[in-house]
């Protein structure tokens, strides 16, 4: 546990979060906000599902996908959230493409608030003494593999060289200024490319001052959840979701479940000061569904979502929503205070319809519904 403090105000949110849940009734208050402060990416991942070979931004006109949140909508959002204290992140699109990211965090910072960011880490080195004169507490890196194979799958030469010279830059100017923070944890997607060479982070974790590395499992459907989901969405709730087509696939990614397996014992019997997990920490049978099936549930979680209970997204329109992915809206900050819109019918609607179904045809690989 990296941050114990943090962790026993994040428990507690939590825990009155699951009694919203549990009794159905109760305001809510989320442990995280996640703001989504732009669209823009520099890079278009292939297994990405909102810039890859199907994400679902790349059906967005030029206008919608240059929208981005200002300063002083973030001060807003700031403002209202405050007195419940829950943690902030910050992602993307790559969020560094924001000219204005760093005041952003130092606003969010002066309310007392942690604050997190998602970023694939191409331009950390731009930001990297700013980033650390800013407060921020986390930064959570994209890094998929050791340079031809994080290159690869992240579909663009010589971003592994960016990503390893502005971790390095971020740790002199922490060195510099005398800061602990940000801690930097490294996120990495397990794909086809990188299957046989997860092992190989793990000391190149430590170099880069990493404390640790979480390996996801990567999100896909197939055709026919989709078509169920989209359905549903249509029917329920009145909209159209293509937020999910981003990770429609014709059959599962051809990851050897065995291999992976090997890798992840290897990985756990290492010790070289670099925490692993695998995440969600599935099963060895589950990993092996997992990896064969288009149509998979897991069965050591619980097989509900709680995430709207515990999360709340903002999108760089206003719109605040329930989930990432799934095209509902509650309403909009530009329209209503969000606490409103947070209490409000809709989400109200929502939260209930998502109870009684526990999730929605397309989410049984979101990683969410095993957070909670």
């Amino acid at each position: 546990m990296t941050d114990p403090a943090y962790a026993l105000t994040s428990g507690k949110r939590r825990f009155l979060s699951y009694l919203t849940y549990s009794r159905g009734k109760g305001r809510v208050y989320p442990e995280t906000v996640s703001i989504l402060v732009g669209y823009r990416c520099n890079l278009a991942c292939p297994m990405c599902g909102q810039w890859g070979e199907r994400g679902s931004f790349k059906e967005m006109g030029r206008k919608e996908c240059r929208a981005e949140l200002t300063v002083r909508d973030v001060g807003s959002i700031v403002e209202q959230i405050a007195h419940w204290k829950p943690a902030v992140t910050l992602f993307g699109g790559e969020p560094l493409m924001n000219p204005c990211i760093v005041d952003m965090i130092k606003c969010i910072k002066r309310a007392g608030l942690r604050c997190n960011m998602i970023t694939n880490g191409t331009l950390i080195g731009k930001w990297s003494e700013e980033l650390v004169r800013s407060g921020i507490d986390e930064l959570i890196v994209s890094l998929d593999g050791p340079g031809e194979v994080h290159d690869r799958m992240r579909g663009k030469q010589g971003t592994f060289d960016r990503l390893v010279g502005g971790l390095e830059a971020l740790n002199n100017a922490k060195r510099k200024l005398k800061s602990r923070k940000p801690v930097v944890n490294i996120n990495t997607t397990i794909w086809e490319d990188n299957a046989p060479h997860l092992h190989e982070l793990m000391p190149l974790a430590g170099r880069l001052g990493a404390r640790t590395v979480t390996f996801h499992h990567p999100i896909f459907i197939g055709e026919n959840d989709m078509k169920l989901h989209t359905e549903m969405m249509d029917r329920l709730f009145g909209v159209t979701c293509s937020d999910f087509q981003g990770f429609v696939r014709d059959e599962p990614p051809g990851v050897d479940a065995d291999l992976l397996i090997a890798e992840r014992n290897r990985i756990e019997s290492l010790n070289n000061g670099v925490k692993a997990a695998f995440y969600p920490n599935y099963t060895d049978d589950e990993i092996r569904r997992y990896y064969s099936e288009l149509s998979y549930t897991p069965e050591s979680y619980s097989g509900r979502c709680l995430s709207p209970w515990m999360v709340m997204y903002v999108f760089p329109d206003g719109e605040l929503r329930p989930c990432l992915s799934l095209g509902v809206t509650f309403g909009n900050m530009f329209e209503a205070p969000i606490e409103d819109i947070l209490q409000g019918p809709a989400a109200e609607r929502f939260r209930g319809d998502l109870k009684k179904r526990g999730m929605f045809p397309a989410c049984s690989r979101c990683t969410e519904l095993c957070r909670f």
